[in-house]
């Protein structure tokens, strides 16, 4: 036997004896799972060692999903908010499990045990497993006590799937998991379960003041046109199989676990998922593939999807002309996703580089540059509010969220965060938060706050008008404008301290070398006189 398997297949016997019942170890499920030929060129993706692989395992394994429980950041944030508030380390460690460690935490929350980050093991560092999502049961998907991985998995070891009447005796006798199909396995509610966090609002005592909407991808999504248009979480993270002209096309879902042949009573079905969950996140995928060497393969066939990926989420249309003694620039930027852009955890920020040089090359005005030895936005404050208009080199449109505490100030810890000081984060389109009816939910938690006056702020899009002072005798000019995106802004990493833990001292280090941006989308524009 080539590849992987024979590993696979020797690890299986010692990973039956040290799982829980519920879950099992993800290379029981890549025993079948792994390497998918015959799929089209271009069709799938490059997996290590599977050139054209589309099995679910091997487009899975570098997936953020697949690090969740070991992302760095993670770790370091987890320290982070139990020091800050240490009167509820025990209910913070063991919420974030919830969803970053489900297959070890969710044995403890059975029993009513909270889970300290302490307990983590091998086991629990598969993150976000093929034995949790495909066992999350459809009862109470979309409800309010569904979020923070409120998620309901069943004793029957059923695995669910979107094909009708699944040749199961293989799956059962290779693992004790038995295929079900079920239509919920595709709906977006599913993903809400993790990509919804309300979180309690404490002050530095514990004691709780209501709660706040601190992640929302999935609220997003339910406020914006995607929904009635049939486009969910899915059909963007998770793209059927298709081929070079772009239709759908099927595959085997699974092979023989003693060799590379599919089952003879089995046939390729459609529609077929493909397991890229990939984002924007470019910056932690390269930040993990320094950290997993091992895992380098998967890592970078993942990384190559998320560039495109995130280069898919937003465009840029411009237009440039001299108003007298000034260049006068409107670029308007594009929400192209389902939800907010940026989304999901408040230390993601997207903002604008305009840069514009006259013939000579010469810089006459920058606006969002950014300092590579740290990843800071030269010229910005602390707080940079929202801006409709920029005249000012020191000046920088950041669409981000960032919040306060109960007291008003401004605040990095998720848990003392009490409301929105900013969001203004670009809205997708069609959105309104009054579509959101969810019982016990007010949705106003995810209306952008600070935009007030802009009347170029609206679903779909921002626009924002850059004027420079430049003489027209000096042009043609070169306006040069990037959409850049950071996953942690250097601000949320300041506030790590890596004399306090180990977590937080070794993102601090990695963060040293990964700080750089992402590029969006970049455009360039000649202006002469």
């Amino acid at each position: 036997m080539r590849g992987p398997l024979p590993v696979l297949l020797c690890a299986y016997g010692m990973l039956a004896a040290q799982q829980p019942p519920r879950f099992a170890d993800p290379l029981v499920c890549a025993a079948c799972h792994s390497s998918l030929p015959g799929a089209p060129a271009g069709a799938g993706a490059e997996a290590l060692g599977n050139p054209g692989s589309v099995a679910p395992y091997a487009l899975w394994r570098g997936s953020m999903m697949a690090h969740s429980a070991r992302d760095p950041y993670w770790r370091a944030r987890v320290s982070f908010e139990a020091a800050t508030t240490p009167a509820a380390k025990e209910v913070i460690e063991d919420t974030c499990l919830r969803c970053h460690a489900p297959m070890q935490q969710y044995e403890k929350r059975e029993t009513g045990t909270p889970m300290p980050v302490s307990e983590v093991n091998a086991f629990g560092e598969n993150s976000v497993s093929c034995t949790v999502c495909h066992q999350i049961q459809a009862e109470g998907l979309g409800k309010k006590e569904s979020f923070e991985g409120g998620f309901k998995i069943g004793d029957l070891r059923q695995i669910f799937g979107p094909h009708a009447n699944p040749f199961g005796n293989p799956m059962t006798a290779q693992s004790g998991y038995t295929p079900v199909e079920s239509r919920h396995i595709m709906e977006s509610s599913l993903c809400g379960t993790c990509h919804t966090v309300i979180t309690p609002v404490l002050d530095e005592k514990g004691k709780v003041h209501g709660e706040f909407i601190e992640q929302a991808p999935f609220l997003e999504w339910l406020a914006s046109d995607k929904p009635a248009s049939g486009a969910s979480c899915q059909s963007c993270h998770m793209p059927v199989l298709k081929d070079q002209a772009g239709a759908p096309i099927g595959a085997h879902i699974a092979h023989q676990p003693n060799g590379f042949r599919f089952f003879p009573p089995t046939f390729p079905r459609s529609p077929f998922g493909l397991h890229w969950l990939a984002g924007g996140n470019v910056p932690m995928l390269r930040l993990l593939a320094e950290v997993f060497p091992s895992e380098s393969g998967y890592l970078k066939s993942t990384l190559q999807r998320t560039e495109a990926s995130l280069e898919s989420s937003m465009d840029l249309e411009t237009e440039a002309k001299f108003d007298g003694g000034r260049i006068a620039l409107r670029v308007k930027a594009i929400n192209k996703t389902g939800h907010k852009l940026p989304t999901g955890f408040p230390s993601r920020r997207v903002w604008l580089h305009v840069a514009i040089q006259d013939r000579e090359g010469k810089t006459v005005f920058e606006s969002g540059g950014w300092n590579p030895a740290t990843g800071e936005i030269r010229g910005s404050k602390d707080l940079e509010p929202h801006r409709n208009v920029i005249s000012d080199p020191r000046e920088t449109i950041i669409w981000e969220a960032e919040a306060e505490d109960i007291e008003g100030n401004v605040v990095i810890s998720l848990v003392r965060s009490a409301r929105n000081r900013k969001d203004n984060r670009i809205l997708p389109s069609g959105f309104d938060a009054g579509k959101i009816r969810i019982t016990g939910l007010d949705p106003s938690g995810i209306a952008p706050v600070g935009v007030e006056g802009d009347g170029d702020f609206t679903p779909g899009s921002d626009t924002v008008l850059y004027l420079a002072e430049a003489e027209p005798q000096r042009g043609p000019f070169r306006i040069a404008i990037q959409a850049l995106y950071q996953s942690v802004k250097p601000s949320h990493a300041a506030a790590l301290d890596g004399e306090r833990s180990a977590d937080e001292k070794r993102f601090l280090d990695l963060f040293s070398r990964h700080n750089a941006p992402a590029v969006i989308v970049k455009r360039e524009v000649t202006l002469a006189p």
